[in-house]
């Protein structure tokens, strides 16, 4: 397994091994194999039928080795993916390095575990260059528009929109926080990221208008634009309007 940093990476591993010498594991499966209780090291162990488990930071030593299931957690740190050069090194040592990296093609699997922080993070960047990956997407917020069904059988069990995800242990109430900041929102909580600075029309060009006599000016021109939905698509989102007034 592979992840951003190093002391992520022995935190996985940790609780790994915690997992293997369980109770509950062993009582289940513990007659399968077993793992040398002399070999501390966590980060990297073999089993009795010369099975490996490595866990390291993307881009460290596992890179030169191959192996049969690779798990890539968190290839990239929120506050680093804004970065154009660190999106692009990672995407580059998955493309160049990483993913010829196993020890028999025909019998091998991957699995890219992430929050999306960028739309040319690792997520996205494999989601267009590569058709074989399944994509499994499961927003915070159900949106019909997205609905999630993937070849290899699963579906998204919701069907109201805006319905919660695990609404058990993330309610209304503990997730109104962080929808207040809309990018971290739309990329990390319904993994639709969009730019920070906005697309077409910049955040930045936008300026509330506050006249001293807290009336409108008088427009040279109105113009009333409306984004109608009517169609036979039920997942359309409502209809939109908009009135914009120019003046000089």
């Amino acid at each position: 397994s592979l992840t951003y940093a190093g002391d992520l990476a022995r935190e996985i591993a940790t609780t790994a091994r915690r997992l293997l010498d369980s109770e509950w594991y062993q009582a289940n499966w513990g007659d399968r194999f077993s793992i040398d209780p002399r070999q501390d090291n966590k980060e990297r162990f073999d089993t009795s039928l010369g099975g490996t488990r490595i866990s390291t930071s993307f881009g460290g030593v596992a890179l030169g080795r191959g192996a049969d299931i690779k798990i890539i957690d968190d290839p990239i740190k929120p506050d680093e993916a804004e970065s154009e050069t660190i999106r692009d090194s990672v995407n580059r040592t998955y493309d160049e390095t990483l993913r010829n990296r196993v020890t028999d093609p025909r019998h091998s699997a991957e699995v890219i575990i992430m929050q999306r922080l960028n739309e040319g993070d690792l997520s996205g960047h494999v989601i267009t260059t590569d058709p074989d990956f399944v994509h499994l997407c499961l927003p915070m917020e159900y949106e019909q528009a997205r609905h999630c069904v993937t070849v290899i059988g699963f579906e998204d069990p919701r069907e109201e929109e805006g319905e919660l995800l695990w609404p058990e242990r993330f309610d209304l109430k503990t997730l109104e926080p962080f929808k207040r900041s809309p990018y971290q929102w739309s990329g990390q909580y319904q993994q639709a990221p969009a730019p920070r600075g906005g697309g077409i029309f910049k955040r930045e060009w936008w300026q509330l208008w506050e006249p001293p006599d807290e009336k409108w000016p008088p427009f040279d021109y109105l113009v009333g634009s409306l984004d109608s939905a009517f169609t036979a698509k039920e997942e359309n989102d409502p209809s939109g309007m908009t009135v914009w007034g120019i003046f000089k």
